[in-house]
């Protein structure tokens, strides 16, 4: 492939690779796409790099164009909050922070991202162009990277770890079983080391174009072959647990009310002692679904408790609990067993 292409069509390959890898998060049935939609946007880093007089800055562009398209689709769920109507403002301006909120949160995150296409680009140029250790240890070093930088996004309050590239592959066990083994970052690294190897086919030809070519399938086969393994291998347990989760569809408008406690602890009683009738043993809670802290609330946490006891099952409450500071509050999952303790 003619390298200047990626002058013409670098940005539109970058968007369109972004949003066909984070689709199989939406569409898991797709998933396989995920395998081939990175090489894209691969090709034009590799190809910007080994340009020096492009400046490295314009990498992190790149890099934060391709991310920025990929969180664009992870968080299009945003779109759904609109009009906002539990806010009370008009539905002029839910538009503007709808919009805010979407385009926002996806610039924040493909603004970490960037930068590991910013440190590939860099290691890239202290490497000798064509050369075979490079075509080895690039994609390598570009599969660290993306899960290096997966990662870190689970570290904080700003992390999205329910928006990594292997969720992509829920509906392929073969594909997503060596996570059992290895980790989901390894199905992460395989399938960014497979797109990085195909495109460093693009910009190499001959022997060095039929190894990399080599190399991606080996990656790929190595991926399959442990989770067919793992697969295989599984040996179901004899002792099964039914789980059963209540949500208590409490409207926005009502969520943050204080009188809203009693209806609300109604609905999720009656509906786990339905779930613990048909034979649940573990019962799941929807998040946040009072507006209280647990423990600081005697009415929430006595009747959860009560309410375990009654039904012998275990019960999951995610909810607020007082924070390390003074004054802060953070979200915990709390465990109610049927002894009544927490």
């Amino acid at each position: 492939m003619n390298k200047p292409i990626f002058k013409k069509f670098g940005a539109l390959m970058l968007c369109i690779s972004g949003i066909f890898t984070a689709l199989p998060l939406v569409f898991p049935v797709i998933g396989f796409i995920q395998w081939l939609s990175i090489a894209p946007a691969a090709y034009v880093f590799i190809c910007m790099a080994q340009d020096k007089e492009i400046k490295l800055s314009r990498i992190y562009l790149a890099g934060l164009l391709f991310f920025e398209s990929y969180f664009l689709v992870i968080f299009h769920w945003f779109l759904a909050m609109y009009p906002l109507e539990f806010t009370g403002i008009s539905k002029a301006a839910a538009v503007f922070v709808v919009l805010l909120a979407w385009i926002g949160v996806s610039t924040l995150q493909a603004a970490v991202y960037a930068l590991s296409m910013l440190a590939f680009g860099a290691l890239l140029r202290l490497r000798p162009e064509g050369k075979i250790g490079t075509l080895v240890l690039m994609p390598t070093a570009a599969a660290s990277l993306f899960c290096a930088f997966e990662w870190i996004q689970t570290l904080d309050w700003w992390g999205v770890p329910w928006g990594r590239v292997c969720l992509g592959q829920i509906n392929a066990p073969e594909l997503l079983g060596s996570a059992s083994v290895l980790g989901s970052y390894f199905v992460t690294f395989c399938i960014v080391a497979v797109n990085f190897f195909m495109a460093f086919c693009l910009t190499v030809k001959n022997k060095k174009q039929t190894l990399c070519a080599i190399l991606a399938l080996c990656v790929f086969l190595l991926d399959l072959s442990i989770g067919i393994i793992s697969q295989l291998t599984y040996t179901d347990s004899d002792k099964t647990v039914r789980v059963a989760a209540v949500q208590g569809n409490n409207p926005n408008s009502n969520e943050w009310r204080e009188d809203s406690l009693e209806r609300m602890l109604e609905v999720h009683e009656r509906q786990t002692r339905e779930a613990a009738k048909n034979g649940a043993k573990m019962i799941v809670w929807s998040e946040t679904a009072f507006p209280l802290k647990f423990f600081k609330t005697d009415e929430l946490h006595t009747r959860v408790s009560s309410l375990a006891r009654e039904t012998g099952a275990t019960i999951l409450v995610s909810a607020f609990t007082e924070g390390e500071q003074e004054e802060t509050i953070r979200v915990s999952l709390i465990e109610a067993r049927p002894d009544g303790s927490f």
